[in-house]
């Protein structure tokens, strides 16, 4: 005897009925969202806004230099930046941007961060020593 293909019609409605169903009002706490308007986006809380790579020439940076660039970049809306290290890769004979890694760089990272802390910006660090693969020079062979 051959099953009628009822049962499946039957199942296949019920379950258009109930996806219909949820498609109605808005669930208790949803929002609103004929409530949107553009002027929210205009001024948003600092932890919303843009964050961009800062990339520092290893620890070849000041004080001084981070409150200036800081001010600036709050100034223009930015919520915090990356610390990306990109001395090794450019001046392998200037000792100051040799020290990536050392307890010298870490306390400037430290600086930074209290700086935009008193900003209310966010800082994270990218400890890679090049892109993200972490290789310096992928065509030198002694990487490999």
């Amino acid at each position: 005897m051959k099953a009628s293909g009822r049962p499946r019609a039957a199942a296949g409605l019920c379950l258009l009925v109930l996806a219909l169903s949820s498609c109605g009002s808005p669930k208790p706490g949803s929002p609103d969202l004929d409530a949107f308007e553009l002027s929210h986006w205009s001024d948003p809380p600092k932890e919303f806004r843009p964050q961009f790579w800062w990339h520092w020439p290893g620890g070849k940076v000041s004080e001084e230099g981070m409150e200036r660039d800081l001010a600036l970049f709050d100034r223009i809306g930015i919520g915090g930046a990356y610390i990306q290290a990109i001395g090794p890769s450019l001046g392998q004979n200037d000792p100051e941007m040799m020290t990536v890694g050392t307890p010298a760089y870490f306390e400037k990272v430290r600086t930074a961060c209290r700086i935009a802390e008193k900003r209310g910006m966010k800082i994270n660090v990218y400890f890679g020593t090049s892109w993200e693969t972490g290789s310096p020079h992928p065509g030198d062979g002694k990487e490999r």
